[in-house]
């Protein structure tokens, strides 16, 4: 089997768009398969968190690469679509499988020079942490919060939709914990906790916040190392 000079990039997030992306411009054309219906991965579930100005939390850099992506020539872009089988002799053989939006599953078979594996991850469970997550129903996670600002704007209540008087945010569940084996730092949790944080603040400055870590550690410069920004209390 002769490849064309295709590469079949399988994950449509941030990290496959950008591979997608990157590829065009050097005039290489790619098949972008995800198995959700639409592109962007969790990126595509997170909020602008924005104040006054933009505070590059990189939300809307996925929407962007999205829209990019979906309209290059070179990018011919599956969604909704899976991995039945791939083998290789000089290059790719891979059988997909899409289903269609009259339910049926449609299959073709792609050939490429190569294959690049984008599949992102899976966000931690928290459930057997004893913090009451899917015990008490307004514990809640990063993820959740980010979707509900991104949809509702502000952060209600799951038990009575209401608006909270008071907040907490627990950091590390996850991640720097031995007893999981789990010994390193994400490095965005307490950057996204303290953004979403700031951009409550500003739309409703009655919410007291309590920022709960090990150590914090922020690896963007515009912090500059500061955990004060929201005027409140840290712990």
């Amino acid at each position: 089997m002769t490849a064309k000079k295709e590469v079949l990039i399988i994950g449509g997030g941030v990290a496959g768009l950008s591979a997608a992306l990157g590829l065009s411009q050097l005039g290489i054309r790619s098949v972008l398969v995800d198995k959700q219906a639409c592109l962007g991965g969790f990126a595509a579930q997170y909020a602008c968190k924005a104040t006054s100005a933009c505070v590059k939390c990189g939300a809307c850099m996925v929407m962007e690469k999205i829209s990019r992506a979906v309209e290059d020539p070179n990018i011919d872009v599956l969604t909704g679509s899976r991995i039945a089988q791939i083998s290789s002799s000089e290059g790719f053989k891979t059988v997909i499988t899409q289903k269609a939006s009259d339910g049926r599953t449609r299959q073709q078979t792609r050939e490429t020079a190569a294959v690049i594996l984008a599949c992102g991850f899976k966000p931690f469970d928290p459930e057997n942490k004893p913090y009451g997550y899917k015990r008490f129903t307004n514990v809640v996670t990063n993820l959740d919060l980010e979707r509900m600002l991104r949809q509702d704007s502000v952060p209600l209540r799951p038990s009575d939709g209401a608006a909270p008087a008071r907040m907490a945010f627990i950091q590390c569940v996850g991640s720097r914990d031995a007893k999981l084996g789990h010994l390193w730092c994400s490095k965005v949790c307490c950057a996204s906790a303290l953004r979403m944080a700031r951009l409550i603040k500003m739309r409703r400055p009655a919410t007291e916040m309590t920022f709960s870590t090990s150590t914090c550690r922020l690896s963007a410069k515009s912090f500059s190392g500061s955990t004060t920004m929201c005027g409140k209390k840290f712990t």
